[in-house]
């Protein structure tokens, strides 16, 4: 009888361990690191300046900050960080920069991830750009263009920590 008592005490002891040790597990690293936040939904954009007001200032929370596109066309890609091909080989060129909350410019002109339907942008001095979730800045609008013209399924902000990434 006092060995089954035991084991019974045991084995309650390694369950509770083993839910700790998953409640750690979860808690520390998310399951998907990336965070959508929706800018807009379809639109066309072309070679004219298009502003996009946010319903709310955007405050950067993460440490890497990417302005996406996403658009249904199959372009040819050759490099990730050339803009992508149409099939007459005219490149794909996506101008957009942020607006913050004190009027200042912040151009996204640097291609970080380009996939097929999908590519980013941050503006060209990253290092600095890792430091606006530590900043008090927030964005209100993005401008966005395009040469030459094309539907766009959806804009997004994506954003996540390096070191989710692991």
């Amino acid at each position: 009888m006092w060995i089954i008592k035991m084991n019974f005490v045991k084995s309650r002891i390694l369950i509770f361990l083993f839910i700790l040790t998953l409640i750690v597990f979860f808690a520390c690293k998310p399951s998907n690191p990336f965070v959508h936040t929706p800018i807009s939904d379809a639109i066309v954009i072309d070679n004219g300046e298009q502003e996009i007001v946010f319903d709310k200032p955007f405050k950067p929370e993460k440490q890497v900050n990417e302005v996406c596109f996403e658009y249904p066309e199959k372009l040819k890609i050759d490099s990730i960080t050339k803009p992508p091909k149409f099939a007459d080989g005219k490149l794909l060129v996506i101008k957009s920069y942020l607006i913050d909350q004190n009027g200042e410019k912040w151009e996204t002109n640097s291609i970080t991830r380009n996939r097929e339907s999908y590519i980013c942008f941050t503006p060209e001095n990253y290092s600095d750009w890792l430091d606006i979730s530590k900043s008090n800045i927030s964005f209100i609008k993005l401008v966005v263009s395009s040469n030459p013209k094309i539907k766009v399924s959806k804009i997004e902000w994506k954003t996540y920590n390096a070191w989710d990434m692991k």
